[in-house]
């Protein structure tokens, strides 16, 4: 299990190029609540102005969290 605490400013560092406002932490760890195969569950807000349109479009967003994110296991 990680503990979020040890790598918040890691996880940060790794999403500033997104030009991040808010970086909001929901689900198990935000309640303190994790077992072994909880996985850590961000809302990522950021300053741009961009909207994504469609399906494919929120993907490559995704995608961007995903690579700049890692693995932590």
């Amino acid at each position: 299990m990680i503990e979020i605490e040890s790598i918040k400013l890691e996880i940060i560092k790794c999403l500033e190029p997104l030009n991040l406002d808010k970086v909001i932490l929901f689900g198990s760890y935000a309640y303190g609540t994790p077992n072994i195969d909880s996985d850590i569950d961000l809302y990522v807000v950021t300053k741009d102005e961009y909207t994504p349109q469609n399906w494919k479009e929120k993907w490559v967003v995704i995608e961007e969290i995903k690579n700049g994110m890692g693995s932590y296991n």
